[in-house]
């Protein structure tokens, strides 16, 4: 039995220490769960370390995508539609 792709995003900025413990234990309670997608979108984080880890959990398989501007009024909802139109998942 196949069993339906999920995809979770998560929109970060400037709070490395809260996407961290977000992804983890998304990872962790998923573990099992393999028919799944993990979109990251960042929006323009200057935060120490937040580059460092994106591209750790980029080469283990999860997307990201960090924008090279901040636009305040709108990331959000922006952030929102990058991760519904990159989604694969069936839900």
């Amino acid at each position: 039995m196949d069993t339906p792709k999920v995809t979770f995003g998560i929109i970060n900025c400037n709070r490395l220490h809260y996407l961290e413990s977000c992804v983890e234990s998304l990872l962790a309670c998923t573990d099992d769960y393999k028919n799944k997608e993990i979109i990251i979108v960042d929006n323009a984080s200057v935060e120490d370390g937040t580059d460092k880890y994106l591209l750790e959990k980029e080469k283990q398989g999860i997307k990201i995508h960090k924008t090279e501007k901040r636009d305040p009024n709108n990331e959000f909802a922006k952030g929102l539609n990058f991760i519904t139109k990159e989604s694969t998942g069936d839900f």
